[in-house]
């Protein structure tokens, strides 16, 4: 309750590391990260009383659809017991444009470039 903020990237704590570097474990980067939030909150006192704010950041990646993705949530508490809470989520593809012929890819683009233009145009009207 000093006002102090503390920040944790979850599977590169030592905990989480930990975890990794044991046999079997090499790819469990959720069951890593949940051993090294299941540490800050058992041994560490991370459930503070008088914690007003959670921020905590999920960054995926899908190889199906060449996807990554972060999504926030921003939970807020208050002295008379609500919770505020946001979250926001933005993905990105890195393979827009994958499996498609010449063809089809210069009309996707087309279409494309006439949605940005409409979105502008939306955006100064």
């Amino acid at each position: 309750a000093d006002g102090t903020k503390e920040k944790h990237w979850l599977i590169h704590t030592q905990v989480g590391q930990a975890y990794l570097a044991e046999a079997n474990n090499t790819y469990k980067y959720l069951e890593a990260a949940q051993e090294a939030a299941k540490y800050l909150k058992e041994k560490q006192n991370w459930q503070d009383p008088e914690t007003e704010r959670i921020m905590i950041r999920f960054v995926t990646y899908n190889p199906r659809a060449y996807m990554y993705s972060i999504t926030d949530a921003d939970i807020r508490f208050s002295e008379y017991s609500k919770v505020f809470a946001v979250f926001r989520s933005h993905a990105v593809s890195i393979k827009p444009y994958k499996n498609v012929g010449t063809h089809w890819w210069v009309t996707t683009i087309i279409f494309d470039i006439l949605f940005v233009v409409l979105v502008f145009k939306m955006a100064v009207v």
